[in-house]
């Protein structure tokens, strides 16, 4: 077994690829060109021309961040939420409120039908710090509550805004 850390500590800030403000350490790699990493992006952290040299699964684990695509698109995404992206598929990655995504990278990578977002495997899906309706927040007993905490939100809406 071998222990692995993705601590914001364990981090160096990652040069090139016109990021700002964001922290990068590789994790893992495996067979055939396989590899794991992780980011920490601040408040107001960008990559404008990310690596796309593989499929890439990138999964938003903690905070906000914003997907800036072709033609135009540009997804705002909470935590829980992830994109699996094709190799040369340009984007830009920003990030408001900053976060903390994983990255899965590898020669062919390609969602499976159940982690597809659908309307009905993700209506009515609350995160933990949310109400409950009950006095208490999902994911925690009534009366307890998250100090500080700010739940995030299940993507509302996808819109279009100038070329990249």
């Amino acid at each position: 077994m071998q222990v692995i850390h993705f601590t914001e500590g364990a981090t160096d800030p990652l040069k090139g690829f016109g990021a700002q403000s964001v922290r990068f350490v590789s994790l893992a790699a495996g067979g055939g060109d396989t590899h794991l990493s992780c980011l920490y992006v601040d408040a107001g952290a960008r990559i404008d021309q990310p690596s796309t040299s593989h499929d890439c699964a990138s999964l938003l684990v903690h905070g906000q961040g914003i997907f800036a695509g072709e033609f135009g698109l540009r997804l705002d995404l909470s935590a829980g939420v992830g994109l699996v992206l094709k190799a040369g598929e340009r984007y830009r990655l920003e990030s408001a409120r900053g976060g903390i995504l994983l990255l899965v990278e590898s020669a062919v990578l390609a969602a499976t039908k159940r982690g597809l977002s659908t309307p009905s495997r993700i209506m009515g899906q609350r995160w933990p710090g949310e109400p409950d309706g009950r006095g208490g927040t999902y994911g925690y007993p009534p009366g307890d509550t998250l100090a500080g905490a700010v739940a995030p939100s299940l993507p509302e809406r996808a819109e279009r805004v100038g070329d990249l």
